[in-house]
Order: structure tokens, then C-alpha cells, then sequence
């Protein structure tokens, strides 16, 4: 039985890589500025390919500017892919899943202000689909409108607020609503 187990592993294992070998091969032969290739870590574990290396952790005390280009745009230096897609299961540690939780609702926060104040161009409804520059300017209108909503009585904050600080308020904020 531990044989056949092996086996099924080793199996799958090849089938999957050929599988994400047909998807690369796929994206690169689309624009390379538009679709960077990602990239898959197996940990040897008989399990799913994951979307990011062992022992990565998900960022702490990250500006919310990077945390927006990370999450709809991905890390190419490191071929992690979008933050967003990350499953939270399989890719995210126990210990940082709740910083995970608290980004996804900060990041979706801010793509629900871009729709709200109509920031996004006509017929992009996904800001993951903008190219990097446009979202830089979406991300500069959305932020303001956000720490104007957060901070709206309070005479002075942070320069830079972190993701987590962002949270706390953003909580506090709708609250009083």
C-alpha cells in the first residue's frame, strides 16, 4: 500500500508540473510586461504546488502602497503571484493568516472606494486589469478618499500608516456608520 501511495505521488506530482510547465509556456507567449510568469514550489510533501516559496511569510509592517502593488499585481522579482490568489489554506502560515485576513479586507475595502468615486476607466471594472502606471493613480485616489473617510476628526496621524493601523480604523470606521 505505501508503495502504491509513492507511486500516485510521483504520479500526480508529474502530471501537475506538466500541467503548470503547458500554463508557463501559455503566459509567456502572451506580452511578458502584461502577464509575468509565476512561479510554483512543491515541498515535497505529496500535496498541491504552492503559489509561494517555504517559509515565506506574508509581509508585516508593509505601507499600504505595497501591499496594493503586491496584491493585484504580484511579486516578479520573486514570481509569487498576486497576493490576492494566494489561498489562505495552502500558501498562508497559521500565525500569519490573520495579517492576511485584515490586508484582504483593507484591499478590498479600497477597491470597492475605486468604484464608489469612479476612479477606474471606462470598462475596467478589475483593477488588477490596469496596466501598473493607471492603478498608481487609482491607488493615489482611493488612499486619499480612504484616510479623509478614517481620519476625517483627527488632527494629525501617521505619515505612512501601516496595513494594520489602516485596519484598526477602517474597523472603527465602519462601526459608525
Amino acid at each position: 500500500m505505501g508503495d502504491l501511495r509513492s507511486i500516485m505521488a510521483t504520479e500526480f506530482r508529474s502530471i501537475l508540473n506538466d500541467m503548470n510547465l503547458a500554463h508557463t509556456t501559455t503566459l509567456s507567449s502572451t506580452s511578458s510586461e502584461q502577464q509575468p510568469e509565476w512561479q510554483s514550489w512543491s515541498r515535497n510533501d505529496g500535496k498541491l504546488l504552492h503559489a509561494v516559496p517555504k517559509n515565506w511569510e506574508f509581509p508585516a509592517r508593509a505601507n499600504a502602497k505595497a501591499i496594493w502593488n503586491l496584491w493585484f499585481f504580484g511579486d516578479r522579482d520573486s514570481k509569487i503571484r498576486p497576493y490576492r490568489l494566494l489561498n489562505e489554506q495552502h500558501d498562508i502560515s497559521t500565525a500569519r493568516r490573520m495579517r492576511h485576513s485584515r490586508v484582504t479586507i483593507l484591499m478590498e475595502y479600497l477597491e470597492q472606494l475605486a468604484h464608489e468615486i469612479n476612479v477606474l476607466p471606462t470598462g475596467v471594472s478589475r483593477i488588477a486589469d490596469l496596466p501598473i502606471s493607471t492603478a498608481d493613480e487609482v491607488f493615489a485616489a482611493v488612499f486619499s478618499r480612504m484616510l479623509n473617510n478614517l481620519y476625517a476628526n483627527k488632527p494629525g496621524r501617521a505619515e505612512e500608516p501601516s496595513c494594520g493601523i489602516l485596519y484598526n480604523r477602517l474597523c472603527q470606521y465602519r462601526k459608525k456608520k
